[in-house]
């Protein structure tokens, strides 16, 4: 039996933004200087949560989200406080706590339709 090894998606970080790509396939880019909103929220998956970052940027619809899942969030989480150091440090924890509530907040920038 052949088996078919579908490539997973991750977050590619380069210095003008970050990527969303599976295999070799770009899905979509952001560029940092586009970012205008970001915002932390928790999906409950019945047995477990599981942290996402939902991006608005300048004159793009729809928001994009990314989520704890994919390969490189810690990256792109860790990147993100160095870019946009008006986010505070405990954003995570906020988001985290309490468990299977979804605790939207917005953690960077203006009003605008993600929160």
């Amino acid at each position: 039996m052949d088996f078919v090894i579908i490539p997973r998606e991750r977050i590619r970080l380069d210095p003008e933004g970050f990527s969303l790509r599976k295999g070799e396939d770009e899905i979509f880019s952001i560029r940092w200087r586009d970012v205008r909103e970001i915002v932390a929220f928790k999906r409950d998956l019945l047995t477990s949560d599981c942290v996402c970052l939902a991006f608005r940027v300048a004159d793009q619809d729809p928001v994009v989200e990314v989520n704890e899942e994919l390969e490189g969030f810690i990256l792109l989480s860790d990147e993100m406080m160095h870019r946009f150091p008006s986010i505070s440090a405990d954003w995570l924890t906020r988001v985290t706590q309490p468990p299977f509530a979804e605790n939207r907040q917005r953690i960077y920038g203006e009003p605008g339709g993600v929160g």
